[in-house]
């Protein structure tokens, strides 16, 4: 899930940054909000990503059933 989100998040930066330019992308990507499967995505001021958190726990032993025990927002954890 986290992997999917970030290349759609590196995808809106490089579209926003119109270039590879290291500097134009960092920019770029520090101005991105995205809401993806995992939830809202965007960066604070230190580039660091704010995103909100779920905690899930296991229902079967095969691993095909869980259950979702707490969704965490940013701020919380």
């Amino acid at each position: 899930m986290d992997g999917y989100d970030a290349a759609f998040v590196l995808q809106k930066a490089f579209e926003a940054a119109g270039s590879t330019d290291n500097l134009a992308l960092q920019q770029a990507i520090s101005a991105v909000e995205y809401t993806g499967v995992g939830g809202f995505i965007s960066f604070d001021e230190t580039g660091q990503a704010v995103r909100s958190l779920v905690i899930v726990k296991l229902t079967s032993k095969d691993g095909k059933g869980f259950e979702i025990v707490k969704e965490v927002e940013p701020g919380e954890y």
